[in-house]
């Protein structure tokens, strides 16, 4: 997957769970949900122009299905995704039903989606509103989404509207997977499914830890500070492993976000030399190239 210098941090290499990728799973969300958001917003304006007298109904029958169909999906990666962080040795259920995969979860994990849920700001349509205090409510009610609104033109009935409550279930599976990916003991679960020397992969996820909360950060300081301590713990993943690949793209793109393309480029050099099969790499130093030029 390639790392897009302006959206987020490159994850690279194997997970913990051999069944699911975790990493092209956290990075694929965050895409898509964009992409659902874009739907719905454009949902909303076909709506507007109805509610006008205009007569889009073709566009608002099709985007509605589009963004019903996107969403259940970028759901079900999202719970999958927690569910191959959270079992290193299962693989996730090949089911579309959402209640099936997150009933996958241990109650534990559960409970801290539903605590990260019931803090976002309520959406959805009237009939999804009460189910906005309960993740399994919500869930249940768009459970099959994906699989029926996919055939609806088979006369099939279809009992839901456009799930909106819904990509707040993807943003709180997603955040609790991401704190799960930076918490320090969850790092030693990554270590054991190496073979790579410890100390290094605990600085490099160390950095990436550092790297996130850098794109997260309110203020220019708090930045260019996390950036900072990124670099420091790849740099020195890169001393302990001086044939980590992975390590000089990450310093790579922090040295980018501080505006240091001389380093950046550097960086994606020497990645390039230890893998060349890189596709990352070339991106990232193509990208570099041409903000430098």
């Amino acid at each position: 997957m390639k790392s897009y210098l302006g959206n987020t941090i490159h994850l690279s290499g194997p997970g913990v769970n051999p069944h699911w990728n975790v990493h092209t799973g956290l990075e694929s969300l965050q895409g898509i949900t964009k992409g659902v958001m874009l739907l719905i917003e454009e949902l909303d304006n076909q709506i507007a122009r109805r509610d006008k007298g205009e007569h889009p109904l073709p566009d608002i029958i099709g985007i509605a299905e589009c963004a019903t169909m996107v969403t259940a999906y970028a759901a079900e990666i999202a719970i999958k995704t927690l569910i191959a962080q959270t079992k290193p040795k299962q693989k996730p259920l090949e089911s579309h039903d959402l209640l099936k995969l997150f009933d996958q979860l241990d109650q534990d994990i559960q409970k801290k989606v539903q605590n990260t849920f019931k803090t976002m700001t309520p959406i959805g349509e009237p009939n999804w509103r009460n189910a906005n205090e309960n993740i399994r409510q919500t869930i249940d009610i768009g459970r099959n989404n994906f699989v029926d609104w996919r055939y609806r033109a088979e006369n099939k009935e279809v009992k839901n509207g456009v799930p909106k409550a819904l990509i707040n279930v993807v943003v709180a599976v997603r955040k609790v997977t991401l704190d799960l990916v930076n918490d320090a003991n969850d790092i030693h679960g990554f270590i054991r499914n190496q073979n790579i020397h410890e100390d290094a992969y605990t600085h490099f996820y160390r950095g990436f830890a550092c790297a996130n909360r850098a794109n997260e950060a309110s203020t220019p300081e708090e930045k260019q500070w996390q950036y900072e301590e990124a670099i420091t713990h790849f740099t020195t993943a890169i001393k302990l492993k001086p044939d980590s690949a992975e390590a000089y793209i990450n310093r790579g793109i922090a040295y980018y976000k501080k505006n240091d393309f001389d380093n950046a480029i550097k960086d994606f050099v020497k990645a390039i030399q230890l893998k060349p099969d890189s596709a990352e790499a070339y991106y990232n130093r193509g990208n570099t190239y041409t903000i430098f030029n």
